[in-house]
């Protein structure tokens, strides 16, 4: 009986008694495998916290990418514009022409 631990449970209202007695490794190894329960309970609780946090921040950084590409489509199209401007006014490499300079020759 020395390797062993005996438990008693008596009921409240038919006051009825039963006693059970287990290994006592047995009982540690209950409770090392509850301990381990818990914890991985904890650190996936915790893991998915962090995944609903990544996963809010992706849908962010998505938009903003999604704007950024707005944006950089709009830049294009001014720059389009704007070469179609300077070939119309006809000037290049960003000098403008010279309308008052007469020529001297």
């Amino acid at each position: 009986m020395k390797n062993r631990l005996t438990f008693l449970l008596i009921t409240t209202k038919l006051g009825v008694q039963r006693r059970f007695s287990i290994n006592r490794n047995f009982f540690y190894f209950l409770i090392m495998c509850s301990i381990l329960l818990l914890c991985g309970g904890a650190i996936g609780g915790w893991k998915a916290g962090e995944n609903l946090e990544l996963s809010r921040t992706k849908i962010v950084l998505e938009a903003e990418q999604q704007h950024m590409h707005t944006i950089a489509k709009a830049v294009a199209e001014i720059e389009q514009q704007e070469l179609a401007m300077h070939t119309l006014l006809g000037i290049k490499d960003g000098t403008q022409p010279s309308l008052s300079e007469p020529d001297e020759g």
